[in-house]
């Protein structure tokens, strides 16, 4: 179809009169080949695709990926699209020949009247991607199909203003992507600094002028002289109450703490009998995250139940719970409870009874306070500017996506990026 605009039911509005528009199945082929087992050539899943920036993810030596079963085939200059969750926009344009899931299609240029790199565009295009999402099947996991993307039209202007529209994105989105950079890099000092109060506070108090003494624990190394250190086992008990199937069901989300199940992203519906095994979990509990090192322990301010996976524990004597609950979260402690489990290199939930026998430091009931009451005061500050500065990335990505969209819908002049 050719036309010199378009009704605005149509994803990318109205478009130059010298643009023509085109249905995706005559400007580009499915690649339907396949490998089967092992073959020695690079592999891409989608964890290798960055959301809505057509950028590739090369995996590190570190993190060898396993290939099971069928995977599709590409070459290079095929551009590949996510169908699974294709609101996450993971897509790219191959610059070498490789096998990939097959939740990638593999879209091989018909015609050279389409420029590769402008298709990746418009394939990352958020208006793009929500006319895909719409059509998706499947609530838990959402996937688009060929049948409909093949239909979809897209303009299409002169190869000549193609290339211009990609020198143009890949020079606005290069200092966008500085400025994201940057931003990100500030985050991690700030988080840097975060734990860098935490640490010192739960395991040098806040007296600097007290004596210190050697407390027997690499992991800690001094801690004032009058603290004692004992086996954590001493402190906390492990709770197994179950029988609670009516209570609130919570997960232990990294980041987020403790929080109702009902407000995650991904809801799991529970037979009745299951809840029942459930344990309960109530305010100033604390549970131990699976597998996780990154402030693996957390405590709850709610009640409720969790799987029966979790480790659930609590203070069995005096004590202040917040204090404890930053003693967990510092760096000195989850890089010492790591080193004492096996859970980090088998995969399993960090094991209570490795905790249970770590030496920890305590101070008094008063200095506890104190401590859990200038973290928190200090943490105030610092989270709000981390606030502040996601989002203004998350504001320049949207910007990223706006430009993108723009350029190849024919809303930005273009004509002053001259092609090689």
């Amino acid at each position: 179809m050719i036309g010199n605009g378009l009704p605005l039911y149509q994803w990318f509005g109205i478009i130059p009169p010298n643009w023509e528009y085109k249905k995706m199945k005559f400007l580009t082929k499915l690649r339907s080949e396949k490998a089967e087992g092992k073959p020695n050539l690079p592999y891409i899943g989608l964890e290798n695709i960055q959301s809505k920036t057509g950028i590739y993810l090369k995996p590190s030596s570190e993190n060898i990926q396993e290939i099971e079963g069928t995977s599709n085939k590409f070459y290079k200059n095929d551009v590949l699209f996510g169908k699974l969750r294709p609101y996450l926009g993971k897509c790219i344009l191959a610059d070498f020949e490789g096998i990939c899931t097959t939740e990638l299609l593999v879209l091989k240029v018909k015609e050279q009247e389409l420029s590769e790199k402008y298709l990746k565009y418009l394939l990352i295009s958020p208006k793009f991607i929500d006319l895909v999402n719409s059509s998706t099947y499947g609530s838990k996991m959402p996937r688009a199909n060929w049948e409909f993307i093949k239909n979809i039209e897209v303009p299409l202007p002169s190869l000549e203003i193609q290339k211009r529209i990609e020198l143009f994105i890949e020079n606005k989105t290069e200092e966008i992507d500085t400025l994201i950079g940057l931003k990100e890099t500030l985050i991690k000092l700030v988080e840097k600094k975060r734990q860098s109060i935490i640490t010192e506070a739960v395991t040098k108090g806040l007296n600097l002028n007290v004596k210190m003494k050697d407390s027997g624990m690499e992991w800690i190394g001094e801690i004032p002289e009058h603290w004692v250190t004992t086996k954590a086992k001493y402190i906390f008990k492990e709770k197994s109450v179950k029988g609670y199937p009516k209570k609130r069901l919570l997960s232990v989300s990294k980041g987020r703490g403790v929080i109702p199940r009902d407000e995650m992203e991904f809801k799991v519906v529970m037979a009745f009998k299951d809840l029942q095994n459930f344990k309960l979990v109530q305010a100033e509990d604390f549970v131990i995250h699976l597998r996780s090192f990154q402030s693996g322990f957390e405590i709850s301010e709610i009640e409720g139940i969790v799987s029966p996976a979790y480790t659930i524990f609590s203070l069995q004597n005096k004590g202040i719970a917040s204090y404890y609950k930053y003693l967990f979260y510092s760096k000195a402690f989850i890089d010492a409870i790591a080193s004492t489990t096996q859970s980090l290199r088998d995969g399993k939930p960090i094991a209570y009874s490795d905790f249970g026998n770590m030496e920890i430091p305590v101070p008094s009931l008063k200095e506890q306070t104190e401590i859990a009451q200038y973290i928190e005061d200090n943490l105030k500050n610092i989270d709000v500017l981390v606030e502040e500065i996601a989002l203004a990335i998350e504001k320049l990505k949207e910007y990223r996506q706006s430009l993108i969209y723009e350029a190849v819908t024919g809303k930005i002049d273009v004509h002053e990026f001259e092609t090689a």
